[in-house]
């Protein structure tokens, strides 16, 4: 499998950030002590792998490993904030690392807080970076702050002149290149951060290294590219020629299909006019029959033609009217006479028809209009209508009677309505007589 594996120190740099392909348990051992003591192993996943179990346990270190959910999201977030936040050369190329390197940075902001007031303490206190570091360690491994800080403070011995000069070379933030040149004399501990040092600066120089041959491969790449760019100019510019050409071609061939449009939208246009004319030849022909017919009828004066309108609404009246269908004298059948009104029944009346025949209940209002308008609304059952294909006929005797009988019940209702008009009048004088007299 493939492990990675990133350190941090206790001061929140990053050491080593290296991924491994088919890796031995040994490679990580030994890729972990060559960069000093460990003290957390840390996992990015709950509960820890035997593996991290094992590692931790051969180096005598603690174990941390995340409570809850450490997502694919969180982890980048994480890694991203850190190394926002710091100057590295270092920067995740894989998950792998990226997720080893999530797990170190979530175990060393739970410390983080503590390690900087040991720090600050420590610093009060005049103690080194290396006694300030192992006070960490007592820390991590369940010691409180202030009882690692006497610790430390009551076993630090005095050191000689040249001790003071060390603890700066020690210090990342005091090292100078002169300081890493200059021969010392030094304890036992102090050869020991010194090795360290080395094997950070061997790190750099493998870094350097790395880089350089990185760099190298770079501008051959680009070597490489510059060719390709030449080789895709060249063909880019037959491509052109080429482009240019076919647009030609196109462009002759636009034309002629242009010319072939207008022409076919030419015959398309006077196909559909011929249509069209076709359609009103045969509606016009069909309305010549039907008159004929009308006429026909009409010399014969047995029957009456009777024209035929769909809705009693204004678009049905006019759709008749403009066929040529209506004219003054008429008999007209309304299909359906709901829905008009009085002002559809004034159109029908301006027409001065002779009747018109209804089958079913006429609006009170509409009646009306055409009552005082002296044209005879006659029920359809009372005279035998016959339906046409396009006009209706009834018999002349039949429809002259209906016309008398609904002539002579309209002359009824005026004669009775004058009466009792007459009676209000003569009612209304009677009662202003009796009131003047009682005055």
């Amino acid at each position: 499998m493939t492990v990675g594996i990133a350190i941090i120190d206790l001061n929140g740099h990053i050491v080593s950030l290296k991924s491994f392909k088919e890796a031995k348990y040994s490679d990580v051992v030994r890729e972990v002590i060559s960069h000093g003591r460990a003290i957390i192993v840390a996992s990015d996943v709950f509960p820890a792998p035997k593996m991290v179990k094992k590692l931790a346990a051969s180096l005598n270190a603690k174990i941390y490993s995340p409570s809850n959910v450490f997502t694919v999201g969180s982890k980048k977030e994480m890694v991203d904030e850190f190394l926002r936040d710091r100057t590295s050369i270092f920067s995740p190329s894989n998950a792998h690392q990226r997720d080893a390197l999530a797990a170190a940075i979530k175990t060393y902001k739970i410390y983080e807080k503590k390690f900087n007031q040991i720090n600050k303490r420590g610093k009060e206190k005049n103690l080194s970076f290396k006694e300030r570091e192992e006070v960490k360690t007592l820390f991590i491994n369940g010691m409180p702050i202030t009882k690692a800080l006497d610790f430390i403070n009551d076993s630090k011995s005095i050191l000689d002149s040249k001790k003071s000069k060390f603890e700066n070379i020690i210090d990342p933030d005091l090292i100078t290149d002169s300081d890493l040149d200059t021969p010392l004399d030094l304890n036992l501990d102090s050869q020991e951060t010194l090795i360290k040092l080395k094997s950070r600066i061997k790190q750099q120089e493998s870094q350097i290294k790395n880089q350089e041959v990185i760099i190298k491969n770079l501008r051959n790449k680009n070597k490489l590219l510059k060719n390709k760019i030449r080789k895709q100019k060249r063909k880019s510019s037959k491509l052109k020629f080429k482009l240019e050409k076919l647009q030609q071609d196109y462009s002759n061939e636009i034309l002629l299909e242009k010319k072939v449009s207008s022409k076919i939208n030419i015959i398309k246009k006077l196909q559909e006019s011929y249509n069209n004319e076709k359609v009103l030849r045969e509606k016009l022909e069909e309305r010549l029959k039907t008159f004929n017919k009308i006429k026909t009828i009409e010399v014969s004066h047995k029957a009456v033609p009777v024209k035929i309108i769909k809705s009693f609404t204004r678009d049905g009246i006019n759709e008749s009217y403009h066929q040529g269908d209506l004219k003054s004298g008429d008999v007209v059948f309304l299909l359906n006479s709901r829905g008009g009104g009085s002002q559809t029944a004034s159109l029908l009346s301006k027409l001065s028809l002779k009747a018109i025949i209804i089958s079913d209940k006429m609006p009170p209002q509409a009646k009306e209009v055409l009552e005082n308008n002296d044209i005879p609304l006659i029920k359809s059952s009372k005279i035998g209508i016959k339906m046409g294909k396009d006009f209706a006929i009834v018999q002349s005797e039949a429809l002259d009677k209906e016309i008398q009988l609904w002539k002579n019940k309209i002359k009824k209702q005026r004669n009775q309505y004058e009466k009792e008009k007459l009676w209000n009048v003569i009612d209304e004088y009677r009662a202003q007589r009796k009131r003047d007299a009682q005055e």
